[in-house]
C-alpha cells in the first residue's frame, strides 16, 4: 500500500541518517509489541513484521512508559543501571519515542537500534525520530480511514 512504502521510505531515510542497524514501527497490542513495520539491510534477520515480544522485553514499552532514556550510546553500559534482562547486552546504540495517534492513544513506538555503540547519537536525533513518529502516526490514521487531526507544531 502507500502508506506501507511511504513508511518503509521513513525508516530508512532514519536508519541511513541514524547510522542505525534497524528501525521500527511497533504497535503495543495485548501485553505485546509487535513489529508492524522494519527497516534493515536486506539479508539481516534481526527483525521480522510480524514478529512480537513480551512488552516487559522491549526497550521501546520502556522508553514509552518513562522508564529507560530516548536514547543509549550503548545499551550494554545500562543494564545494571535500568535492571535490564541480560539479553539487552547485545544492544549498541539504541534510540526510540513513542508513536501517538492524533487523538492522543498511545499507538507504540518508533525504535532505532544497532549491535554497536553509536556514540554520535544524540539528544537532536530524538528530536528527529519524534517529528517522523508525528508523520508515521498520521499515515497509520489514514490507513485506518481515521479522521487526521493536525498535530500543533
Amino acid at each position: 500500500s502507500i502508506v506501507d512504502r511511504s513508511v518503509g521510505n521513513m525508516l530508512d531515510l532514519m536508519r541511513e541518517t541514524l547510522e542505525l542497524d534497524v528501525v521500527f514501527v511497533s504497535e503495543f497490542v495485548d501485553g505485546l509489541r509487535v513489529f508492524r513495520h522494519v527497516s534493515k539491510p536486506a539479508g539481516t534477520a534481526l527483525i521480522e513484521v510480524g514478529g512480537s515480544h513480551p512488552l516487559d522485553m522491549s526497550l521501546c514499552w520502556r522508553i514509552a512508559s518513562g522508564r529507560f532514556p530516548n536514547v543509549a550510546c550503548n545499551v550494554r553500559d545500562l543494564l545494571d543501571e535500568y535492571e535490564l534482562p541480560p539479553v539487552f547486552g547485545q544492544l549498541g546504540g539504541h534510540v526510540g519515542v513513542p508513536v501517538r495517534l492524533g487523538d492522543g492513544r498511545l499507538y507504540g513506538s518508533l525504535c532505532g537500534l544497532s549491535l554497536h555503540a553509536c556514540p554520535h547519537l544524540q539528544a537532536q536525533d530524538v528530536k528527529r525520530m519524534e517529528i517522523a513518529a508525528q508523520a508515521i502516526a498520521r499515515l497509520l490514521a489514514q490507513a485506518e480511514g481515521r479522521d487526521v487531526i493536525a498535530l500543533d507544531d
